[in-house]
């Protein structure tokens, strides 16, 4: 005892086992003592602390004899140290890849079967994005399966830093990898353009060069994608869209994304469309404000300004056909900037007649404006200039 705990035999004679503090949670020794006092034996797994702080688990046996008419206990214990790290060491050989050290296929498998329970308590999607490295199996040929595991180790690293701590990041095999996204939006479209959003970041990253072991290496990938919710039928179903999704990345020419559902493709085709004309409209000036106005007794004494698009192709759109993308793609900062100016520009113009030069116009604000650290100066500088 003395040897395996780390403590000198003065320290130990005439004290408890909870004055020794060798119990690493002490509410264990009344568990023991409960099971001593209704059976007269206890045998379980404990968790003891050395005197260096070190804990380990061991295999206690403890039962109660008399000793000059005392209640006494004797306790033997085997250290499971080593059982411990084998069955630590099997967990990690069943469930997670031996190379880069993510989740298996397997352990992928469970979580995905357990998404649709978890989607019934919350309603927000899922997404399943497959990933397949484009040109693996030249770069392996080229320059060898030492090099090949580099990469597959620098992959694992890339696409575990585009993602949160709630997702899960696995290698199915070979040169496949997939990527599980919790929590999304509860709408599927939206799902799938959060889903997309990621999708581009680990397509982004993966283009980029690899240096390994002297060589520059170039491996793209190719990305499918399936958005579902508590209506998953099975794990594999899930996987099976992803992977076909993916070959439809493939025949599409390779580093690109594709979805599994036509509608949702389309959505996000779309969507990125939208977002295209967007970037567009603010350098080409496409946008208009309309002043909705405010009236007391017959007397007009404020507007509200409301921005609208004047779209080449659509028409005037009004903000909910664009503020919230403008909002997810972060272009509602430069969009409200040239809002706040074109506001301040009108009112300085009817601050030059004198029936309307009392007007008091109130413009929206978006959230995000709010969060710039300079957001009062950049108000006071559109004041200043107009």
């Amino acid at each position: 005892f003395l040897e395996a705990m780390g403590l000198e035999c003065q320290e130990v004679v005439g004290r408890t086992a909870l004055e020794l503090n060798t119990w690493a949670d002490p509410r264990q020794l009344q568990d023991i003592f409960e099971s001593l006092q209704r059976n007269h034996i206890f045998r379980g797994e404990v968790k003891l602390r050395k005197r260096s702080g070190e804990t380990f688990w061991g295999l206690m046996s403890a039962s109660v004899f008399e000793d000059d008419g005392v209640s006494c206990v004797l306790s033997v214990t085997q250290d499971l140290s080593d059982v411990k790290a084998a069955q630590d060491e099997i967990n990690n050989l069943s469930f997670y890849d031996p190379l880069t050290g993510l989740p298996n296929r397997r352990l992928l498998m469970d979580r995905l079967q357990r998404s649709p329970l978890a989607a019934s308590r919350t309603h927000r999607k899922r997404a399943l994005l497959f990933v397949d490295l484009d040109n693996f199996k030249s770069l392996n040929d080229a320059h060898g399966h030492q090099t090949g595991d580099l990469l597959l180790q620098e992959v694992a690293l890339r696409l575990d830093s585009c993602v949160r701590d709630t997702d899960t990041v696995a290698r199915c095999g070979g040169d496949e990898f997939a990527v599980m996204l919790e929590n999304l939006s509860e709408v599927a479209e939206d799902a799938a353009a959060q889903a997309q959003s990621i999708g581009e970041k680990i397509l982004s990253i993966s283009s980029q060069p690899y240096q390994l072991a002297g060589h520059e290496c170039h491996c793209p990938s190719s990305i499918g994608i399936t958005v579902f919710g508590e209506e998953l039928e099975s794990a594999n179903d899930a996987l099976q869209r992803a992977e076909i999704a993916m070959f439809q990345a493939k025949e599409a020419g390779r580093n690109t994304i594709r979805f599994f559902a036509p509608a949702l493709q389309a959505a996000v085709n779309a969507r990125a469309a939208m977002e295209a004309d967007l970037r567009q409209a603010i350098k080409a000036n496409q946008f208009v404000l309309y002043y909705q106005p405010q009236v007391e007794r017959g007397r007009l004494i404020g507007a509200e300004a409301l921005i609208r698009w004047q779209h080449p192709r659509h028409g005037l759109l009004t903000p909910g056909e664009f503020i919230p993308l403008a909002e997810e793609t972060g272009l509602i900062l430069t969009l409200g900037d040239w809002v706040l100016e074109a506001a301040c520009e009108q009112v300085a113009a009817w601050g030059d007649r004198k029936e309307t030069a009392a007007i008091t116009l109130a413009v929206n604000i978006s959230a995000r404006q709010f969060r710039q650290a300079d957001f009062v100066e950049r108000v006071l500088a559109a004041l200043k200039r107009t």
